[in-house]
């Protein structure tokens, strides 16, 4: 009677264990399962100016010419770019080689970048459509 219970005692730990791996891995799949791009995204080769810009910590005198050039670099990277999980990585890679596109009133750093390159993406698409 007692090996009995063990054996179940075994059984009942072996599917909480597993339940907990799926929801660990459901939980991973939330964050990455829908990401199409690799980690860390790839980083657009900006202008001259741009870049210079970047480096000396001036980003807002050139923010609208680096949005145009990350736009055209992912659209053509990653055409089927979509979900915010893509976007918050190509972000989070700008501001880990760009410090200064950081924006320290928001909760995360990367929301600025992330957001206005969203933005633009969707317009071009949008004008794209009708165009056809």
């Amino acid at each position: 009677m007692e090996k009995i219970y063990i054996q179940i005692d075994l059984i009942i730990l072996f599917i909480i264990i597993n339940i907990k791996l799926s929801i660990v891995n459901l939980t991973i799949n939330y964050e990455t399962g829908f990401s199409r791009i690799p980690d860390p995204s790839l980083l657009p080769r900006f202008s001259g100016k741009v870049h210079h810009e970047l480096l000396m910590g001036n980003p807002k005198s050139v923010m609208n010419e680096l949005i145009r050039e990350a736009t055209d670099f992912y659209m053509n990277a990653y055409p089927q770019l979509t979900h915010d999980v893509e976007y918050k990585k190509i972000g989070i890679v700008l501001i880990t080689k760009y410090p200064y596109l950081a924006c320290e009133d928001t909760i995360n750093p990367h929301d600025l970048i992330t957001s206005r390159l969203s933005a633009h993406i969707r317009n071009v698409r949008r004008k794209m459509r009708t165009r056809e």
